[in-house]
Formats: structure tokens, sequence, C-alpha cells
């Protein structure tokens, strides 16, 4: 391995396993510390930043505890405290503001969360992709795999959105009590 820099209490500080992990960058006590398996041009900034990843590639994550957990997940931009701190394998997400997009776990793509708990809601390894969330609390309910493609711009907008694709809510709490349903705009 080569071209890594480390700086704080086992930063880049686990078990490196057979292939080699290249240009990462890791600032902050724990981060980037997990056996690292061929894991190439992460960088993590903060507490406990991306402290699971083995095999991941291009993954930013900057704030205490954002991307704790990801292991295997690519070109993620998670910035906030708690930003992406569950997602495992996800990938091409990007994750703004304190506990933004908090919840996901394995199976979420191509999201955009933007504001404090934007699309946070324990929706775990439903396959979510291709949402936008802006604003605070936005599309926070527990979303099911059947919400895919939908956008929430504003203030707790599709807050308690359960199920149903292809949503759009613009302004403050627009359709913030819709619990399913598809293709509506507001």
């Amino acid at each position: 391995s080569e071209a890594n820099v480390a700086i704080g209490k086992n930063a880049l500080g686990g078990a490196w396993v057979t292939a080699t992990s290249n240009f990462n960058t890791a600032v902050g006590s724990f981060s980037m510390d997990a056996a690292m398996n061929g894991a190439l041009y992460n960088t993590a900034v903060g507490g406990s930043s991306l402290t699971a990843l083995t095999t991941g590639d291009n993954n930013v994550a900057i704030g205490s505890l954002s991307a704790e957990q990801l292991s295997e997940g690519d070109s993620n931009i998670l910035i906030g405290r708690g930003s992406g701190e569950t997602l495992t394998t996800s990938s091409n997400n990007i994750a703004v503001g304190y506990r933004a997009l908090y919840r996901a776990t394995t199976q979420a793509d191509n999201n955009v969360a933007i504001g404090h708990e934007a699309m946070s809601g324990n929706f775990t390894t439903a396959d979510l992709d291709g949402c936008v969330a802006v604003g605070y609390g936005a599309l926070i309910g527990v979303l099911t795999t059947a919400a895919s493609s939908t956008v929430a711009i504003g203030r707790e907008s599709l807050a308690a959105l359960t199920s149903g694709a292809r949503n759009l809510a613009i302004g403050y709490q627009a359709m913030d009590s819709l619990t399913t349903g598809a293709d509506n705009i507001a």
C-alpha cells in the first residue's frame, strides 16, 4: 500500500489484508480503521468516520460517525455528523447535514439527502433508489422499495411517506401526511 495519510489515534490502524489500499486519507480517531483490502481513493475526516471500510472506493465522509458502517460502498459523499452512518454497501449517494440518510443500510443507491435528518427514516434494507430529499426532515418516513424516484423539497415535505414512487412535493410540509400513493405532485 502507498500514498496513504493517517492523522489521529488508530486512523488507518486496522489490519491490512492481501490487496493493496492506496491513496486514502484518514483524519480523526478511529477513522478508516477496519481491515482494509483494496480500498482506494477514500477520504475520512472526523472521529469514527468510514471506520468499517474494507473495499469501498472513492468515498468522502466528513463529520464524526459519517459513513461509520460503510464497508463496501463506492462513490458516496457524506458530510455532517452521522450522515449515512448506517450505510453498509450502498453507492453513489450524497448526504449533507446532521444524520442525513441516517438509517439506510444495504440497498440505498443514487440518492441525494440534504438537510438536518433528511431521508433519515428507518428504511434499513429497502432497495430505495433515485430519491431526492432537501430540507429539514424531508422524506423522513419509514420508506419501502415502492418509494423510489421520489422528490421532496422543503421542510418536512413527504415526511410520512412509506410507499409510493415518483412523487414530487415542493414547499413547506408539502404532502407531509401522505403515507402511500404514487405519481402525486404538490
